[in-house]
Protein backbone atom coordinates (compact mmCIF):
# COMPACT_ATOMS: atom_id res chain seq x y z
CA UNK A 1 0.00 0.00 0.00
CA UNK A 2 1.29 3.39 -0.67
CA UNK A 3 2.72 5.30 2.10
CA UNK A 4 0.50 7.92 1.54
CA UNK A 5 -2.86 6.07 1.72
CA UNK A 6 -1.19 4.15 4.70
CA UNK A 7 -0.22 7.13 6.97
CA UNK A 8 -3.07 9.70 6.24
CA UNK A 9 -6.50 7.43 5.53
CA UNK A 10 -6.12 3.89 6.07
CA UNK A 11 -4.20 3.30 9.90
CA UNK A 12 -6.06 6.41 10.92
CA UNK A 13 -9.22 4.53 10.75
CA UNK A 14 -7.87 1.14 11.29
CA UNK A 15 -9.11 1.04 15.19
CA UNK A 16 -12.71 1.02 14.24
CA UNK A 17 -11.96 -2.12 11.59
CA UNK A 18 -10.10 -4.36 14.44
CA UNK A 19 -13.10 -3.54 16.89
CA UNK A 20 -15.68 -4.70 14.54
CA UNK A 21 -13.69 -7.85 13.34
CA UNK A 22 -11.30 -8.57 16.14
CA UNK A 23 -11.11 -12.37 14.91
CA UNK A 24 -8.74 -10.76 11.61
CA UNK A 25 -5.33 -10.50 11.95
CA UNK A 26 -4.11 -7.87 9.68
CA UNK A 27 -0.76 -7.32 8.30
CA UNK A 28 0.06 -4.65 6.41
CA UNK A 29 2.96 -3.75 3.70
CA UNK A 30 3.65 -0.07 3.73
CA UNK A 31 5.77 0.92 0.52
CA UNK A 32 5.85 2.54 -2.93
CA UNK A 33 7.52 -0.30 -4.54
CA UNK A 34 4.97 -2.67 -7.08
CA UNK A 35 5.03 -6.16 -5.67
CA UNK A 36 4.12 -9.93 -6.93
CA UNK A 37 1.56 -10.42 -4.68
CA UNK A 38 1.43 -14.58 -5.96
CA UNK A 39 5.49 -14.62 -5.20
CA UNK A 40 4.84 -12.76 -1.69
CA UNK A 41 1.27 -14.82 -0.89
CA UNK A 42 -0.15 -11.39 -0.37
CA UNK A 43 -3.86 -10.95 -0.44
CA UNK A 44 -4.74 -7.70 -2.34
CA UNK A 45 -3.14 -4.59 -2.66
CA UNK A 46 -3.76 -0.92 -3.10
CA UNK A 47 -2.44 1.01 -5.98
CA UNK A 48 -2.50 4.59 -7.12
CA UNK A 49 -2.56 5.03 -10.70
CA UNK A 50 -3.80 2.78 -13.69
CA UNK A 51 -3.61 -0.75 -13.32
CA UNK A 52 -1.56 -2.28 -15.92
CA UNK A 53 -1.67 -6.05 -15.17
CA UNK A 54 -4.09 -8.83 -16.37
CA UNK A 55 -3.56 -10.98 -14.33
CA UNK A 56 -5.64 -8.88 -11.39
CA UNK A 57 -9.31 -8.25 -10.53
CA UNK A 58 -9.93 -4.32 -9.62
CA UNK A 59 -12.33 -3.28 -8.29
CA UNK A 60 -12.44 0.85 -8.32
CA UNK A 61 -11.37 3.02 -4.29
CA UNK A 62 -12.49 5.99 -6.02
CA UNK A 63 -9.74 9.60 -7.40
CA UNK A 64 -8.07 11.43 -5.07
CA UNK A 65 -8.08 14.76 -6.09
CA UNK A 66 -4.90 16.65 -6.21
CA UNK A 67 -3.92 20.43 -5.82
CA UNK A 68 -0.53 22.20 -7.10
CA UNK A 69 0.69 24.82 -4.00
CA UNK A 70 3.70 25.85 -2.32
CA UNK A 71 4.82 27.05 0.90
CA UNK A 72 3.90 30.88 2.06
CA UNK A 73 8.21 30.92 2.76
CA UNK A 74 8.65 30.21 -0.77
CA UNK A 75 6.07 32.44 -2.47
CA UNK A 76 7.51 34.84 -0.28
CA UNK A 77 10.98 34.44 -2.13
CA UNK A 78 10.27 33.63 -5.14
CA UNK A 79 7.14 35.68 -6.00
CA UNK A 80 3.54 34.27 -7.00
CA UNK A 81 2.85 33.11 -10.12
CA UNK A 82 -0.67 33.97 -11.65
CA UNK A 83 -0.63 31.22 -14.44
CA UNK A 84 1.15 27.73 -14.90
CA UNK A 85 3.31 29.35 -17.63
CA UNK A 86 4.79 31.58 -14.41
CA UNK A 87 6.14 28.81 -13.29
CA UNK A 88 9.18 28.22 -15.99
CA UNK A 89 10.19 32.44 -15.15
CA UNK A 90 12.69 31.76 -12.11
CA UNK A 91 10.40 28.98 -9.86
CA UNK A 92 11.43 25.42 -8.68
CA UNK A 93 9.57 22.53 -8.86
CA UNK A 94 10.15 19.22 -6.08
CA UNK A 95 9.71 16.62 -8.98
CA UNK A 96 7.76 13.43 -7.80
CA UNK A 97 9.31 10.30 -9.24
CA UNK A 98 6.83 7.32 -10.89
CA UNK A 99 7.24 3.76 -9.33
CA UNK A 100 7.91 3.16 -13.25
CA UNK A 101 12.00 3.36 -13.03
CA UNK A 102 13.28 6.39 -14.19
CA UNK A 103 9.91 8.12 -14.91
CA UNK A 104 8.91 11.20 -13.45
CA UNK A 105 5.37 12.82 -13.08
CA UNK A 106 3.73 14.75 -15.80
CA UNK A 107 1.37 17.45 -14.55
CA UNK A 108 -1.04 19.11 -16.70
CA UNK A 109 -3.69 21.87 -16.10
CA UNK A 110 -7.00 22.41 -17.80
CA UNK A 111 -8.88 25.64 -18.04
CA UNK A 112 -11.99 25.55 -20.69
CA UNK A 113 -10.01 24.63 -23.84
CA UNK A 114 -6.83 25.56 -22.44
CA UNK A 115 -3.87 22.84 -21.18
CA UNK A 116 -0.98 24.30 -19.79
CA UNK A 117 1.88 21.49 -18.17
CA UNK A 118 3.26 22.11 -15.25
CA UNK A 119 6.58 22.78 -16.62
CA UNK A 120 9.96 24.55 -14.22
CA UNK A 121 13.64 23.69 -13.30
CA UNK A 122 13.70 20.91 -10.40
CA UNK A 123 16.31 20.58 -7.95
CA UNK A 124 14.78 18.07 -6.19
CA UNK A 125 13.26 14.70 -7.04
CA UNK A 126 11.38 11.80 -4.57
CA UNK A 127 9.77 8.69 -4.97
CA UNK A 128 7.45 9.46 -2.19
CA UNK A 129 4.54 12.10 -1.97
CA UNK A 130 4.53 12.57 1.42
CA UNK A 131 8.33 13.07 1.30
CA UNK A 132 7.57 15.79 -1.26
CA UNK A 133 4.67 17.28 1.11
CA UNK A 134 7.82 17.58 3.33
CA UNK A 135 9.86 19.64 1.27
CA UNK A 136 7.58 21.82 -0.04
CA UNK A 137 7.00 22.40 3.65
CA UNK A 138 10.02 23.64 3.69
CA UNK A 139 10.44 25.62 0.84
CA UNK A 140 11.70 23.48 -1.50
CA UNK A 141 9.57 24.31 -4.43
CA UNK A 142 6.78 24.17 -5.63
CA UNK A 143 4.68 20.73 -5.47
CA UNK A 144 1.67 19.21 -7.18
CA UNK A 145 0.40 16.46 -4.63
CA UNK A 146 -2.78 14.67 -3.44
CA UNK A 147 -5.13 17.26 -2.04
CA UNK A 148 -5.67 15.01 1.20
CA UNK A 149 -2.28 15.34 1.99
CA UNK A 150 -1.63 19.17 2.59
CA UNK A 151 -5.48 20.28 3.19
CA UNK A 152 -4.03 21.37 6.89
CA UNK A 153 -1.33 22.81 5.33
CA UNK A 154 -3.77 25.46 3.38
CA UNK A 155 -6.18 25.96 6.06
CA UNK A 156 -4.07 27.12 8.69
CA UNK A 157 -2.07 29.17 5.70
CA UNK A 158 1.69 27.25 5.73
CA UNK A 159 1.05 26.38 2.39
CA UNK A 160 -1.02 28.39 -0.85
CA UNK A 161 -3.14 26.46 -3.37
CA UNK A 162 -1.83 27.86 -7.05
CA UNK A 163 -3.73 28.22 -10.09
CA UNK A 164 -6.88 27.68 -7.99
CA UNK A 165 -9.25 28.28 -11.44
CA UNK A 166 -7.29 25.14 -13.30
CA UNK A 167 -8.28 22.32 -12.99
CA UNK A 168 -6.24 18.82 -12.63
CA UNK A 169 -6.92 15.44 -13.50
CA UNK A 170 -7.68 13.18 -10.22
CA UNK A 171 -5.95 10.09 -9.91
CA UNK A 172 -7.54 6.75 -9.21
CA UNK A 173 -7.13 4.52 -7.10
CA UNK A 174 -7.89 0.62 -7.13
CA UNK A 175 -8.00 -2.67 -4.29
CA UNK A 176 -7.04 -5.76 -6.70
CA UNK A 177 -5.80 -9.67 -6.09
CA UNK A 178 -5.20 -12.18 -8.11
CA UNK A 179 -7.69 -13.40 -10.43
CA UNK A 180 -6.90 -17.44 -9.74
CA UNK A 181 -7.33 -17.03 -6.02
CA UNK A 182 -9.91 -17.97 -3.67
CA UNK A 183 -10.28 -15.06 -1.51
CA UNK A 184 -11.44 -15.96 1.86
CA UNK A 185 -13.95 -14.52 3.53
CA UNK A 186 -11.85 -11.95 5.82
CA UNK A 187 -10.17 -10.80 2.59
CA UNK A 188 -13.53 -10.01 0.96
CA UNK A 189 -14.54 -8.13 4.29
CA UNK A 190 -11.18 -5.93 4.43
CA UNK A 191 -11.88 -5.10 0.66
CA UNK A 192 -15.74 -4.27 1.30
CA UNK A 193 -14.19 -2.08 4.49
CA UNK A 194 -11.31 -0.50 2.18
CA UNK A 195 -14.55 0.38 -0.45
CA UNK A 196 -16.73 2.25 2.11
CA UNK A 197 -14.17 3.86 3.75
CA UNK A 198 -12.63 5.42 0.45
CA UNK A 199 -16.58 6.40 -0.26
CA UNK A 200 -16.83 7.92 3.24
CA UNK A 201 -13.70 10.37 2.13
CA UNK A 202 -14.95 11.45 -1.01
Amino acid sequence: MPNALAYCLVIPALPDFLARYPDIQLELSVGNRTVNLIEQNIDCVIRIGELYNDALIARSLGELARVTCASRSYLERSGQPAHPADLAQGHTLIQIVSPAPGQRVVNELYRDRQVERINAQWQFAVNDSMAARTAALNGLGVVTTYRFLVEEYLSNGQMVELFADWSIQRIPVHIAWPENRQLPSKVRIFIDWARSLFNQGE
